[in-house]
């Protein structure tokens, strides 16, 4: 009975326009990140039900919808709360009230259809180039960290074995861990924009103040080389400043990846 009084009040919903598909798609995920991706959005960590592309309509459509059947649509029975209503009573922004499942309800009589994808402009392709630049962080995150920890090593080794082969190898680690940091930060830079400010902004600076003192080390590593005293022992503790800050800086963002306990043993 609760869903024939669903059917009747949705169908004195529909849209009265005369092309009630009109825009469809783009209300619907309109409806959907605001609804619904508190639990099931592209950027939660772990989404409910491993169900985290609420707002990739046509992946949500693929998976759970039955394009043209809204009864035997899985997305469907979960909007109305015949298994368990999404989003619930106690959600940030409350389930979906009769208008907006009408409006679903459409979209799915309509064919499901995904939203047109907009016309590329000079403002879309500097998108795609931010995009590729934060995707392109977790290729090159991986450098510095080593680099900065190789060129550590190699003055530990150093002043263990005084090799003058092994102290141009710590060099050459610091510098290629200094202009890997700068391409890094960059990149990490643009990415850290798809994060809310509260949950990376640790992240970003510990791996600034990573960056500025790999950056002073490299540049102090031949007078170091060649004058020694203070000036190696300056060039030493920026190296652990630097190897240190580094670390904390990718603990910070393997949390913000995975969760807060994706190092708990």
């Amino acid at each position: 009975m609760r869903r024939l009084g669903y059917l009747l009040v949705l169908a004195a919903l529909a849209p009265a326009q005369e092309d009630p598909s009109a825009g469809l798609p783009e209300q619907v995920g309109a409806l959907f990140a605001h609804k619904c991706s508190q639990c099931h959005g592209a950027d939660v960590v772990r989404p409910k039900g491993r169900f985290g592309y609420v707002e990739d309509l046509a992946r949500v459509a693929e998976t759970y919808v039955k394009p043209g059947d809204v009864e035997d649509s899985l997305l469907w029975w979960h909007l109305t709360g015949e298994q368990e209503l999404m989003p619930p009573k106690k959600a940030k922004n409350g389930p979906l009230a009769l208008d907006e499942l009408a409006l679903v309800r459409w979209w799915i009589l309509d064919g499901a259809k995904a939203p047109q994808a907009a016309p590329r402009t000079a403002a879309s392709d500097a998108d795609e180039g931010s995009s590729l630049a934060a995707r392109s962080h977790v290729l090159l995150v991986h450098f510095p960290i080593a680099l900065i920890v190789a060129a550590l090593l190699a003055e530990v080794l150093f002043m263990w074995r005084r090799s003058a082969g092994i102290c141009a190898t710590g060099r050459f680690c610091i510098v290629l861990a200094a202009l890997s940091a700068l391409l890094t930060a960059f990149t990490g830079w643009s990415a850290g924009e798809a994060w809310s400010p509260a949950r990376v902004d640790i992240h970003r600076w510990l791996a600034v103040a990573a960056l500025i003192t790999s950056v002073l080390a490299a540049l102090i590593s031949p007078l170091a080389s060649r004058q020694g005293g203070p000036v190696r022992h300056a060039y030493r503790l920026l190296l652990v400043a630097a190897a240190v800050l580094v670390m904390l800086a990718a603990h910070q963002g393997g949390m913000l990846v995975h969760g807060e306990g994706y190092f708990t043993l």
